[in-house]
């Protein structure tokens, strides 16, 4: 070993002399020093040192030999660069130093050692829009044996200790590190500071579903009510990621074991249940249901909840979201002898919603429940919605039950063949077509192109400021829809007659013949269709 171990050496030193530097980089950048320090092989290190090579040397990512070292927790060759003076302050491009990575890796020996040469734990990071230190590093990944010998130290900043403290218990709470949090805690860390971000340690834990260290921090004094930049707080985060686990999930071998459900955790210790956001109005009840998270639903029902708060309520976001088991619970939470004339609404909005983004089986579930179908939604009703966006069956389940297929939008600039043609939609406007809808319904003036639009195509008759549906068409470009169109309606540009010179009939005064008269123009009826399934 010792003979290839002094092989190895002389070749180093032979490939330097043929290269004539001992710093030439790899494609990535590395100098052949900084890859033998990431190896740990001492001996490379050692001769390429005194070879020449520098050891303050900067990779592609401002990493320099001690980086990698200490962060590969190579703890030999970092005793062999300090002996040989390396500058230990360096950082490379995520303003981290040797010391940082080392903590980050959770290198006690290479942290201690460090720290005797001279290196300082400060907490400061240029390069980077977070304030980070060794401290903050180790807490993020849950280094308890490091994070103690940090915290012994005597050399701190007393300045930004409260603020290093913080941040670190935020790291913690943000992976769940219990031991981690409850050691920062002890030491002083405050859970209430406030912090550039508007998070905090509470609303970190709540949003990771970190139950018991949720339950540490609203011990320690943590603001329940604290909103952070959303003005979430930190009931509504854990609504809204669905953190609650039932007791029969987390039973294993023999072993029955329940963990602290965050949302409950929360509301025994005061949380509001109903408070909302400053400019939508959400609540932790919104937010639940946006994510389909029923359990959690009950659970802040049974604490008082209320179903009806939101600029979109529950029911609204989870019909819009297609949960049709949220949606089934708040219907049966709210029976049909206690629906105001408010809740209906928010059926029919829900209603429109779930055709709007394609959920089939929600829509079913509104409707059985006497949903409106032609309810004027933001100026659109179901059938609209869908017929815009290309959802064919439930296009087809709307007209069975009744839909306007002719209902024309409250500002009067679309039906639901409009808005089929626009989009190109081939299938829906035959649908429509064959079940009554009128191509002539007259809109208003929807786009700046729409007189270039009338000058190009005089199919159907329509005042200064109308369009109608196959000009929707072509405005887009949808050929097989503008013929469908024409062919529906019995319009069609004749083509000039071509006869021969001598068989050209003429008048007694010489004018040109009179052409026949054009075919009349059908007249759409209401027509009934029927469904299979529907």
């Amino acid at each position: 070993m010792k003979r290839a171990n002094f092989q190895l050496a002389d070749l180093l030193a032979m490939l330097v002399r043929i290269r004539g530097s001992t710093n030439f980089a790899t494609e990535q950048d590395c100098t052949p020093l900084m890859e033998a320090c990431a190896a740990g092989s001492v001996r490379s290190v050692k001769c390429l040192v005194e070879l020449g090579a520098d050891i303050n040397a900067y990779s592609i990512t401002q990493n320099t030999p001690l980086i990698y070292a200490a962060a590969a927790g190579q703890e030999k060759v970092v005793r062999m660069l300090v002996d040989y003076k390396c500058n230990l302050d360096l950082r490379n491009e995520n303003g981290h130093c040797a010391l940082m990575e080392a903590a980050s890796a959770g290198h006690l020996n290479i942290v201690k050692f460090l720290i005797q040469s001279g290196a300082k734990a400060v907490f400061v990071n240029m390069n980077s829009e977070f304030k980070e230190s060794p401290l903050t590093l180790a807490a993020y990944k849950g280094y308890t044996d490091v994070i103690e010998y940090l915290l012994s130290l005597n050399d701190y900043d007393r300045t930004t200790r409260d603020e290093e403290l913080h941040t670190a218990l935020m790291e913690a709470a943000m992976d769940g590190h219990l031991e981690v949090a409850r050691i920062l805690i002890q030491a002083g860390a405050p859970v209430n500071l406030t912090s550039e971000s508007y998070e905090s340690p509470l609303t970190l834990s709540c949003c990771g579903g970190h139950a018991e260290l949720a339950k540490l921090l609203i011990d320690a004094g943590a603001n329940i009510e604290e909103t952070n930049d959303e003005n979430y707080t930190p009931l509504m985060e854990a609504a809204r990621e669905g953190h609650v686990v039932r007791v029969e999930k987390l039973i294993y071998c023999l072993k029955v074991f329940a963990e602290y459900h965050v949302v409950k955790i929360l509301l025994e210790n005061g949380a509001q249940v109903n408070a909302t956001t400053d400019e939508t109005m959400e609540t932790a009840l919104t937010v639940a249901a946006c994510g389909g998270f029923t359990e959690v639903l009950d659970v802040l029902v049974r604490n008082g909840g209320d179903l009806g708060l939101g600029t979109n309520t529950p029911l609204m976001e989870a019909a819009q979201e297609g949960h049709a088991s949220t949606v089934n619970y708040i219907l049966a939470a709210v029976k049909p002898e206690d629906r105001s004339v408010k809740f209906r609404q928010q059926m029919d909005q829900a209603l429109s919603l779930a055709s709007e983004n394609g959920h089939f089986d929600v829509l079913q579930v509104l409707y059985s429940n006497g949903a409106d179908l032609n309810f004027d939604y933001d100026g659109r009703t179901a059938l609209m919605k869908a017929a815009k966006n290309g959802f064919t069956e439930i296009v087809e389940f709307l007209i069975a039950k009744g839909a306007d297929v002719n209902y024309r939008s409250s500002n009067g600039d679309a039906t639901a063949l409009s808005l089929a043609c626009s989009a190109g939609h081939k299938d829906i406007v035959k649908l429509l077509l064959k079940c009554g809808a009128d191509p002539n319904i007259e809109l208003k003036v929807r786009v700046e192109d729409s007189c270039s639009i009338k000058k190009k195509l005089s199919i159907f008759v329509c005042s200064q400021d109308g369009v109608t549906c196959v000009m929707e068409a072509a405005r887009n470009g949808f050929v097989n829809i503008v013929e469908m169109m024409l062919d529906h309606s019995g319009v069609f540009p004749q083509p000039p007659r071509v006869l021969p010179t001598a068989a050209v009939p003429q008048t007694d005064k010489g004018s040109p013949p009179v052409p026949p008269p054009p075919p009349p123009t059908p007249t759409a009826s209401a027509k009934v269709c029927k469904f299979n399934g529907h």
